[in-house]
């Protein structure tokens, strides 16, 4: 059942949708900077911190990963809040809000991003009590 606010779902497609681009921006960001650091270590040009720059990789790449995976969730879960969706909005919250959460180790779309897909999925889940009650 579609919500009967527009307006509240409305701007909760909207913070959704932003805060997933944030959150996947910065973490593609932060594997292009990942990708760059890496080239300088294994060209050779920081020859005593090689070694610890290469092991680090392994645990950045997982943040990598996470920052991506987490954007592409917010994203999905903002685009099924069309104001004019089907559905209730209420998974699509709590989509929104773990995914976000799941994107802090990751910048978190520069922190901001994360703010915006908590405050959607929030404003989500209150459309959602609000059909219900």
């Amino acid at each position: 059942m579609p919500s009967r606010d527009p307006q509240l779902r409305a701007w909760a497609y909207a913070l959704t949708v932003a805060g997933g681009a944030l959150i996947l921006g910065a973490s593609l960001l932060l594997l292009l900077f990942g990708m760059v650091l890496a080239g300088v270590a294994w060209a050779g040009a920081f020859t005593v911190g090689q070694e610890i720059i290469q092991r680090a990789g392994i645990h950045f790449g997982w943040i990598i990963a996470l920052g991506i995976l987490s954007g592409i969730l917010v994203l999905w879960s903002g685009a099924r809040m069309e104001p004019e969706g089907e559905g209730d909005g209420r998974a699509e919250g709590v989509l929104a809000i773990v995914g976000s959460i799941l994107s802090f180790p990751a910048t978190g779309g520069f922190f901001f991003g994360a703010l915006l897909g908590v405050i959607g999925g929030a404003l989500a889940w209150t459309a959602s009590q609000r059909d219900n009650a």
